[in-house]
């Protein structure tokens, strides 16, 4: 459930911005880099790192931000618990308007609940892919960066442990 959620939401987002030059990516994860001695953003399993490109139109990804155990139900000597699953979906674009698109593409999706949103550029830069602008280092002034917070609700015990390893 946890990926095809994703899924329908980056399908939504690519139909909506008709352009080969966005870059819309799944569920990624933060790790520290030690040759760059720096936080970065890895692409799921791989070894891939996700980078800001000025050239591209737009670029968005989904980072997990917590869980909430909802519900537990027993059946017999089986218990099945139940998980709303937060995470962010950030975005990176050239026009100010694909914040609306990502907005959209949530609301069209099933068990999905916007929690809020950050549209302050240099508050989700600095946060969430660790540009340090300063007098020194600037950051193309003409992206819009934005963070919404959503949760997936009702998460079956078996999705959640599915994408998040759990033994």
């Amino acid at each position: 459930m946890i990926q095809d959620t994703i899924d329908n939401i980056n399908g939504l987002i690519k139909r909506a911005i008709p352009s080969p030059e966005i870059q819309v990516e799944g569920i990624v994860v933060l790790v520290h880099d030690q040759q760059e001695n720096a936080v970065t953003v890895k692409l799921g399993d791989t070894e891939t790192r996700f980078s800001l490109d000025s050239k591209l139109v737009f670029q968005s990804l989904h980072l997990v931000d917590g869980y909430i155990p909802r519900d537990q139900d027993t059946f017999g000597s089986f218990t099945d618990t139940v998980y709303d699953v937060r995470f962010v979906l950030v975005g990176v674009s050239k026009k100010r308007s694909n914040i609306n698109v990502a907005l959209n593409a949530l609301r069209e999706t099933s068990y999905i609940k916007i929690d809020g949103v950050e549209n302050d550029t240099l508050s989700v830069l600095t946060r969430y892919f660790k540009v340090k602008a300063d007098q020194n280092k600037n950051y193309d002034p003409a992206l819009f960066a934005f963070a919404i917070r959503y949760h997936i609700e009702g998460v079956a015990d078996e999705d959640f442990t599915e994408v998040f390893a759990i033994d």
